[in-house]
């Protein structure tokens, strides 16, 4: 499936049926990490009651800092490990 936007990208997978919240959930996830969350419709941030403790919490993690012991550091910075 291909979408030009986030909005039709959860939309789909809604209408497919099935497991819908799961589909939504998952492809919400891939649709925010392609387009941003900007990208999201406002009329659908604005429903959510915790929209202003999702906010933070993202900018939290965003800002959070990621490390990985140097010899994991030092794999992925020269390729090794790739098949």
């Amino acid at each position: 499936m291909k979408a030009s936007t986030a909005e039709e990208a959860i939309t789909a997978a809604v209408m497919m049926g099935g497991d819908t919240d799961t589909l939504a959930a998952v492809t919400g996830a891939v649709a925010g990490a392609r387009f941003g969350a900007s990208a999201l419709p406002t009329r659908w941030q604005t429903a959510l009651d915790t929209a202003d403790e999702l906010t933070a919490t993202a900018a939290s993690l965003a800002s959070s800092a990621i490390t990985c012991p140097d010899p994991v550091r030092e794999r992925i910075d020269t390729g090794l490990g790739e098949s």
